[in-house]
């Protein structure tokens, strides 16, 4: 679908990622914006990161119909460890260039993330034949904010 990076409005937000700055489509009704997002990645396949408003599910379910593999950078859900540790992943990743398209709304990207350092600080790394007592794993989850 060459015809849409020929679109003048395309074109602007084409040249705007290959300066490495952004670009912004509006008007785009249902898919069309997934599918714009979609050649305009195959054209220019660098990282992108795409902001959505309301739920970003339906643009993802829309980018993997057009066979554009993407990730959701999630908003903050209280108090979850999982989901902290998630969004702390996923942006690491995307700074690195492992994760090609991340969606993500304005209130997830507005909400902090720990520092790297801290993260690297309480890291506990298990290998194979290792032996650790338990309470120093207790303590160590304890030291990274974990309760009992």
């Amino acid at each position: 679908m060459n015809w849409l990076l020929s679109l003048p409005a395309v074109q602007k937000v084409d040249a705007a990622l290959e300066t490495g700055l952004g670009g912004a489509l509006g008007g785009a009704w249902g898919s069309a914006s997934a599918l714009i997002t979609a050649e305009l990645y195959r054209n220019r396949p660098t990282p992108l990161l795409v902001i959505v408003s309301g739920s970003g599910d339906g643009f993802l379910e829309d980018l993997a119909t057009f066979n554009i593999a993407a990730e959701e950078f999630p908003e903050p859900a209280g108090e979850n460890r999982f989901l902290q540790a998630q969004r702390f992943q996923r942006a690491q990743e995307f700074r690195k260039g492992r994760n090609r398209v991340l969606v993500a709304t304005p209130a997830a990207l507005q909400a902090p993330l720990p520092s790297v350092k801290i993260v690297e600080k309480a890291k506990v790394v298990l290998r194979v034949g290792e032996e650790r007592s338990f309470s120093g794993l207790v303590e160590a989850a304890i030291d990274a904010g974990y309760e009992r």
